[in-house]
């Protein structure tokens, strides 16, 4: 990121009034994708990316360096915070894994939805997170064209979770 990037980012925190804004907005959008970036499993990340983006969300895909000073887990846990939902493809992904047992936990009002190849069963691991108000259970998939498919009931489900997540801390 060049120094350009960065002063526009900070720009817009200055303003003590627009911070809601900006933190509104950042939250009311991002959608994190956790899953292996394998050739095979990329493509289809990347398929998924585009899809949501027709949702009006703003998907991303952690396929890059971390900050110096963090870890991978790290890095997603604090994102995890701003984040409207989350989609894991679970599918050949022992880090996804990892990294879900730090988010759900920790962030019990943040939708996460696992998805998987079709051919594969939700860890055992993971079970546990069943009782936790923001984990949906698994949707499988059996190639990038199932999944494009079940796209909508997944953001669907996405989005009423949220609103009855919100409706819960609200009360």
């Amino acid at each position: 990121m060049n120094n350009l990037e960065v002063a526009q980012y900070n720009s817009l925190f200055l303003d003590p009034e627009k911070d809601r804004d900006v933190i509104n907005a950042l939250t009311a959008k991002l959608v994190l994708i956790l899953g292996r970036f394998t050739e095979n499993r990329k493509a289809i990340l990347d398929k998924l990316r585009e899809e949501l983006k027709k949702y009006d969300l703003v998907p991303i895909i952690f396929d890059i360096e971390f900050p110096d000073g963090r870890s991978m887990i790290e890095t997603v846990s604090l994102l995890a915070r701003m984040l409207r939902f989350v989609i894991a493809d679970l599918s050949d992904a022992k880090i996804v894994i990892n990294e879900i047992q730090e988010i759900v936990p920790a962030n019990p009002s943040l939708p996460v939805q696992p998805i998987m190849d079709s051919t594969q069963s939700e860890p055992s691991i993971l079970r546990k997170h069943h009782d936790n108000p923001g984990y949906l259970e698994p949707i499988s998939y059996e190639d990038i064209n199932d999944l494009t498919a079940k796209q909508e009931t997944i953001v669907r489900l996405l989005k009423k979770r949220r609103r009855n997540l919100v409706n819960i801390c609200l009360d």
